[in-house]
């Protein structure tokens, strides 16, 4: 009947809870990235279904269910020869070199750029400025600062940070911090105990 269904503020309820349980569950989706740093319109390259290898989360089921799609960004001043997986976004004025692979989730951040035969892990962050050599890895969740360069040929381990402005001329091994000119890596663990 019409008097038992809820009515204003009270209906839309649910629907702003699903709203902002997917704000906080995909703060690094390229949806709400690309509204952040577009600006200009988007050219959508790829979609895809948001795939899970293990059973599929109540989350990951809701923003299917939601949204459908999460799509890959790629502004359309930015150059790009490599390939992209879903879910990145590729800033304004970005450059990305032949054979990269950029991985899933990735940002590369206003004109950045990225060398030849580089593979950039998932849910990694290049930021504004940053350069990266040839045939350089970066690992899963690791974040490269605005201004710094890696040389060509350098692995960089996963969850790894590149300090703003760093010039790295050695590999950094994973949950390491490198900052400086020439960048001297240091274990986030020691980082924390010299920084409390």
């Amino acid at each position: 009947s019409a008097s038992s269904r809820p009515m204003g503020p009270a209906r839309s309820a649910p629907c702003l809870m699903r709203l902002a349980m997917w704000v906080f569950t995909i703060r690094s989706s390229a949806v709400v990235l690309a509204e952040k740093i577009a600006t200009g319109s988007p050219i959508v390259i790829r979609s895809g279904r948001i795939d899970s290898p293990r059973k599929p989360s109540i989350k990951l089921k809701m923003l299917n269910q939601i949204f459908g799609n999460i799509y890959t960004f790629i502004h359309k001043s930015a150059v790009v020869y490599g390939t992209v997986d879903e879910g990145s976004v590729i800033a304004p004025n970005a450059v990305v070199a032949p054979n990269t692979r950029i991985g899933k989730h990735v940002l590369i951040n206003y004109c950045a750029s990225i060398g030849h035969d580089c593979n950039i892990g998932d849910l990694s962050t290049v930021s504004p400025n940053a350069a990266v050599g040839g045939f350089c890895s970066i690992g899963y969740m690791a974040y490269v600062g605005s201004g710094s360069t890696i040389r060509e040929g350098l692995t960089i381990g996963d969850r790894s940070i590149i300090g703003s402005g760093a010039v790295v001329v050695d590999d950094v091994p994973a949950d390491f911090i490198a900052v400086g000119n020439p960048a001297r890596a240091i274990s986030i663990e020691e980082w924390n105990k010299k920084n409390k």
